[in-house]
């Protein structure tokens, strides 16, 4: 059974992969796992259900940003093409530039390098706190393991 982390972890990436829409467990199915059933372990209904309601929550907060059709500013990854360590999906809102960065690995941190378009000022980060360095065109940080952040630029 995934943990909480994994659980939103894995929500962000498929996000950031392209999914424009989530589907979880439904309720009565996972009433139904809270029980003893041949052939599967017990899956205690509160605890699962909170954490999966805490990560809809944590996504339902950026619909405004998920969901808008503007152009954000383009950038390149300067990690090498066969590394996924981070992932990345770009949003643009109100002409802010949003992007959803992913560390995919359990196990270790992920660095990454973006080189923007143009130069871009820090305007802060949602979801958790990752340090970011923006200088002119390129943006930088490290992602402990699993973790997501949103990266607001102007």
């Amino acid at each position: 059974m995934p943990t909480e982390q994994e659980i939103e972890a894995m929500s962000w990436m498929s996000i950031a992969g392209g999914a424009n829409g989530l589907m979880y467990y439904s309720y009565f199915d996972q009433r139904a796992r809270d029980q003893e059933a041949p052939g599967l372990p017990v899956i205690p209904f509160e605890p699962t259900f909170a954490g999966m309601k805490r990560v809809a929550a944590k996504i339902s907060a950026h619909f405004p940003v998920l969901l808008s059709a503007g152009n954000p500013v383009a950038f390149t990854n300067k990690a090498a093409k066969d590394d996924i360590t981070v992932v990345f999906r770009s949003y643009e809102l109100d002409g802010v530039t949003w992007i959803l960065a992913v560390n995919t690995t359990k196990d270790k941190d992920g660095a990454f390098e973006l080189e923007m378009a143009k130069p871009m000022t820090f305007d802060g980060t949602s979801i958790s706190d990752a340090a970011i360095t923006v200088n002119q065109k390129a943006v930088s940080g490290t992602l402990k393991p699993l973790q997501a952040v949103f990266i607001k630029l102007k």
